[in-house]
């Protein structure tokens, strides 16, 4: 009976799976001013925000105490999970608190390129929600001024701040952004996932700045 409710679940989400992956891997759009493809883009990226801010709600809803009252180890490790999330999601207030506490680190094994990258990042949402596309352009660049990370070399950039400007019609700090992160993120899968992106953003494409796109610009007939 256990093995029969086990394949039942098992096949439940293999379903599932197909049905999630079916508009990403099955659709062929006309073009990137089809309706559709706007419309998947544009519901992607509303799918990533909200994972997001649900995952950092779980992460301050998980603290029994304030972040900066966790052990010197426990409070790097949160900031930097939440530093940005914080300036995305928070009030510049709270926001403020996390970047200057992450700047703040001393411990070297804290002290990564991590830091300039994640930092910054965050000083661009602020600097975004405040109408300021000069300064959060500025700060993006500045984010990409670092020696790099093992976790920058094998997860890459933050992207959702180009995901707002790109949607902003700044596509040339986009460009700027992406050939400067190379750099530190010399990946082959990243070479050929930054060369998918310059090609949708020469063709004004909505883009999702995410895996994904090198599936969507086969979909569009443009690879």
């Amino acid at each position: 009976m256990n093995n029969q409710r086990q394949l039942f679940i098992l096949t439940c989400a293999i379903v599932l799976l197909l049905s999630l992956s079916l508009p990403v891997y099955a659709t062929q759009y006309n073009g990137c001013s089809d309706p559709q493809y706007i419309s998947y883009v544009a519901k992607r990226i509303a799918f990533y925000d909200k994972l997001d801010r649900e995952r950092y709600e779980k992460e301050k809803s998980a603290l029994t105490v304030p972040f900066e009252n966790l052990s010197y180890i426990a409070n790097k490790i949160y900031l930097f999970s939440n530093t940005v999330a914080s300036a995305r999601f928070d009030t510049p207030q709270v926001a403020l608190r996390h970047i200057n506490a992450y700047q703040s680190t001393q411990m070297p094994i804290f002290r990564s390129g991590d830091i300039i990258h994640r930092t910054n990042i965050a000083k661009a949402w602020l600097a975004m929600t405040a109408n300021d596309l000069d300064k959060t352009i500025n700060l993006l660049m500045a984010s990409t001024k670092t020696s790099g990370s093992a976790v920058l070399k094998s997860f890459g950039p933050d992207v959702t701040i180009i995901r707002e400007l790109y949607q902003r019609g700044k596509s040339a700090p986009v460009i700027d952004y992406l050939n400067a992160v190379q750099q530190f993120w010399p990946r082959d899968s990243s070479h050929e996932i930054i060369s998918v992106w310059r090609k949708l953003i020469s063709k004004n494409c909505p883009i999702q700045f995410h895996f994904y796109d090198t599936t969507s610009i086969k979909a569009l007939a443009l690879d």
